[in-house]
């Protein structure tokens, strides 16, 4: 019987580096409510999905893309339409 469990370490640096950007980014949109606060997340949501993609795991992948859909969209909204 196989003991090992299947780990989540594949470019793990780079769910590191998106989860400090996603408190970063968070932290900007709460206290000034701008553009670069969800520039930052967006970006933070672009790394956790290639990571997520490199470790397979597609549950988050979909969450991400919801949150990054949402994200994007109001981004958009604040640089072209208002």
């Amino acid at each position: 019987m196989n003991t090992n469990a299947p780990t989540v370490d594949i470019q793990g640096w780079v769910r590191w580096v998106a989860n400090v950007l996603q408190l970063v980014g968070y932290f900007l949109l709460i206290h000034t409510g701008g553009v670069v606060g969800l520039s930052i997340k967006a970006l933070s949501d672009v790394l956790i999905l290639y990571w997520a993609w490199r470790n397979n795991l597609y549950d988050v992948i979909g969450v991400t893309a919801i949150f990054t859909l949402m994200n994007s969209e109001r981004l958009y909204e604040l640089l072209f339409l208002s």
